[in-house]
């Protein structure tokens, strides 16, 4: 059984087990709407970030890192997938 972890990089808790982590980089959403702010830009409101902002990732456990080959040849795929399911739910 393999798993994906979420948050934050798992594979240290399960070696064995853990393919990849989901992340949230909130470190760098945070930092962009800092920069708007104090460069005057910044717009309130609702924003969805993700795959092709950079809002999200995947961070492979080395010792699965041939997934990461497969992964990014289909991320392109994940970005419109992503886009299509944000235009059809706009209360997102």
């Amino acid at each position: 059984m393999f798993i994906i972890g979420s948050d934050s990089d798992q594979s240290g808790l399960a070696p064995d087990t853990v393919l990849a982590s989901a992340v949230k980089n909130l470190d760098s959403v945070i930092y962009e709407e800092i920069k708007d702010v104090f460069s005057g830009s910044y717009a309130g409101g609702t924003k969805t970030i993700g795959l092709k902002e950079n809002g999200s990732s995947l961070v492979f456990n080395p010792r699965f890192d041939t997934l990461s080959l497969v992964v990014e040849t289909r991320i392109a795929d994940a970005i419109e997938k992503e886009k299509e399911y944000l235009s059809s739910h706009p209360h997102l």
